[in-house]
């Protein structure tokens, strides 16, 4: 079989000219938490990234699976 596939691009453009620092696990926990609704993430798992700049400054996030309370289905 030959399979012919779409090529996917993805832009980012800045909202905010300020950006936090991550310099340990706990500034990413902290940028994390503030992007959950409240009162959601104690019945749900997410699996969302963090991007980062080479300066360590957010750049942004995205959700990429929401799951069970037990479980998270990555495909």
């Amino acid at each position: 079989m030959d399979y012919t596939v779409g090529e996917v691009e993805l832009t980012y453009k800045s909202t905010s000219k300020s950006r936090n620092k991550i310099y340990s696990s706990e500034d990413a926990y902290e940028v994390l938490l503030s992007t959950y609704k409240k009162g959601t993430i104690c019945y749900k798992e997410y699996f969302k990234v963090l991007f980062l700049n080479q300066a360590k400054q957010v750049l942004g996030y995205t959700l990429i699976s929401e799951g069970e309370l037990l479980k998270l289905v990555l495909i």
